[in-house]
């Protein structure tokens, strides 16, 4: 599987550490839902992980839904 994490912290460095023991995993500083979805169609990503909230309030979640991508 294909993901993509979102964020530049330290929980996404903990989350895309322990996603890669499974799986190809891609990690964004990118917190703008456009950009997001503009990197998860373009690598063809089947998962994208939100860590920071921003993204989540920002409306990530309904953009991505439009989309049919998984979040």
């Amino acid at each position: 599987m294909k993901i993509l994490v979102i964020g530049s912290g330290a929980r996404e460095r903990a989350l895309a550490h322990a996603l890669s023991k499974d799986h190809e995993v891609v990690v964004t500083a990118t917190t703008t839902p456009k950009e997001a979805l503009r990197q998860a169609e373009a690598g063809k990503f089947d998962l994208t992980v939100v860590g920071p909230e921003a993204p989540l309030e920002a409306g990530i979640a309904d953009l991505f839904a439009e989309r049919g991508l998984k979040l």
